[in-house]
């Protein structure tokens, strides 16, 4: 009766781990299934911009289009005094300038971009200027920003001078592009420009809009590779030391020099 016992309490327990591995494979199968539905209806992340690695000569460039959102000074009026009718004077204060993003404009293709570039470059030869002057003429207006824009732009190109290059090859960045859209494309109304022309202050004309505090600044970088060693160049910094080899071997001879004089002392000298 024992025994019968023993057997029935042995078929129970193997029942219930069979019944509990039952369900972890249930479990699994059904996990596994939940997976392949996300990976294909999740969609693929494309990767940065990368140039073929059988690419020569031209087909090495890149462009890249990149967002400054840029705020103005701000200036307030702090305090005044005023007497008989007539402010006698004025206590202003100025908040500088401050970038709010940088952020790269992946939304386009080469084939865009350099559209884009094309078109930028035509509506200048429009004006009635020559082709030839649209580099200074993209330098002058580089020059004339703020400093706080000019800035981020010179560590932009530098960044990614530094990510692009490395001891075999040296790929330089450099800016071919500089639209203004004073306040960004908020609405559907096309941006206004604000005139410099004497004539927008007569009282016949047409008013403008008020300047608006943000103004966003698209460029584009052209990435192109100027210089290759197959051999590789060395690397250094601020704290190199360009001649360690040289000292190492001087101190390791001094020290050679020293330990033989001492072993010299101690054996003729010390009695």
């Amino acid at each position: 009766m024992r025994r019968t016992e023993e057997i029935r309490v042995w078929h129970i327990r193997q029942t219930t781990v069979g019944i509990h591995i039952a369900r972890i494979w249930h479990a699994k199968q059904e996990s596994c299934k939940l997976r392949s539905l996300r990976t294909d209806f999740t969609p693929r992340l494309t990767p940065h911009s990368q140039v073929p690695v059988n690419a020569s000569g031209e087909n090495k460039s890149v462009l890249e289009s990149w967002i400054i959102t840029y705020h103005a000074p701000e200036t307030k009026l702090a305090g005044w005094y005023q007497w008989l009718g007539i402010c006698w004077w004025r206590r202003i204060e100025i908040e500088g300038a401050h970038i709010l993003a940088v952020v790269p404009n992946v939304h386009f293709s080469q084939d865009e971009i350099a559209a884009e570039c094309a078109g930028d470059k035509a509506q200048y030869v429009a004006r009635g200027k020559p082709s030839s002057g649209y580099a200074a003429d993209l330098e002058r207006r580089l020059r004339k920003l703020d400093w706080a824009v000019q800035d981020e732009i010179y560590d932009l190109i530098n960044d990614r001078i530094q990510s692009s290059s490395n001891a075999f090859r040296r790929r330089d960045w450099k800016l071919v592009m500089l639209t203004k859209i004073p306040g960004g494309e908020m609405t559907d109304a096309p941006t206004q420009h604000r005139s410099r022309s004497v004539l927008r202050k007569l009282p016949f004309c047409k008013p403008r809009l008020p300047k608006m505090p943000i103004t966003e600044y698209r460029l584009v970088l052209r990435g192109t590779e100027t210089k290759a060693n197959n051999n590789g160049w060395a690397s250094h910094n601020r704290y190199s030391r360009p001649w360690r080899d040289v000292d190492e071997k001087e101190l390791g001879e001094v020290k050679l020099r020293r330990r033989d004089s001492q072993f010299v002392s101690d054996k003729f000298v010390n009695f």
